[in-house]
């Protein structure tokens, strides 16, 4: 699974500390990052797969691209 974090979570999520592979679903990948790193706690995380955004229940393949981006700011 290729993995990319952007914004403050790249800042707050050790990439070498998630075992990404083990997580069947966004969802459990959510709970563990939430309890692992409390920091991201109150931070809205917005998730995408294969450059579709997905809900929660989405099933995570091993040849996935998962991006997990916070919420962004423009102008």
């Amino acid at each position: 699974m290729n993995i990319l974090l952007f914004g403050i979570l790249s800042e707050y999520i050790s990439k070498e500390q998630v075992p990404w592979e083990t997580f069947k679903t966004v969802g459990e990948l959510e709970l563990f990052l939430r309890n692992q790193f409390p920091i991201i706690q109150n931070i809205p995380i917005q998730f995408a797969v294969n450059q579709q955004m997905v809900s929660l229940d989405y099933k995570l393949n091993e040849n996935d691209e998962l991006v997990l981006m916070p919420p962004f700011s423009g102008g």
